[in-house]
């Protein structure tokens, strides 16, 4: 009867009980999959957040790069361009000296009256000469009389009123200027007509 009285004592289980009881322990493991869920979805941001900063990363090397490569290439650009103008005017510095030898050779043929003696024709000759070594080198004499001014390429040191030409023009020349491969070496020296 002691087993009796103990079964009396014990609650009954009865089938309902035992199935609460086996879904309170998981018996399908729906608990480790959704903290497995969880775990997965927190990573997943991780992972998110990781790429995020090492796309970030990326696009500033990137950058970086693509600075660095037009740096680059206009340094290359500069540096060509230097060195062509060093050989396009490595005769500049001569050309000028020369200037003043053809501005002597031009006043000894105006201050000569006599166009028939051999020193005249002497001096014309080596004008001539001087001239088209200049010009093959890459000296242009500035055209002037006649023309407009130009403060690229004129120095007005005087003016004229006339009504024989328009304003602007250049009625004289003092001294020629010159050109070398486009660059202006000395502007001419000229007067030019103003109209009151």
């Amino acid at each position: 009867m002691d087993n009796e009285e103990a079964r009396e004592t014990e609650p009954e289980v009865t089938q309902e009980d035992e199935l609460l009881e086996d879904l309170d322990r998981d018996p399908f493991g729906m608990d480790e999959a959704i903290e497995e869920a969880i775990e997965m979805q927190e990573q997943e941001e991780g992972d998110k957040e990781e790429n995020l900063k090492l796309q970030e990363l990326l696009d500033a090397e990137k950058e970086k790069y693509i600075r660095l490569y037009a740096d680059f290439d206009n340094y290359k650009k500069r540096t060509s361009k230097e060195k062509s103008d060093i050989y396009a005017f490595a005769g500049l510095s001569l050309v000028e000296k020369l200037l003043s030898v053809l501005d002597s050779f031009n006043s000894a043929l105006k201050v000569e009256e006599n166009e028939q003696s051999p020193v005249y024709q002497g001096f014309v000759m080596v004008l001539n000469n001087l001239n088209e070594i200049l010009k093959s080198e890459g000296l242009v004499q500035i055209a002037s009389v006649g023309e407009s001014f130009n403060p690229m390429l004129h120095n007005a040191i005087a003016t004229e009123e006339s009504d024989d030409c328009d304003d602007g023009i250049i009625t004289e020349e003092f001294m020629a200027g010159y050109t070398f491969k486009d660059k202006v070496v000395r502007p001419a020296m000229v007067k030019v007509n103003k109209k009151g």
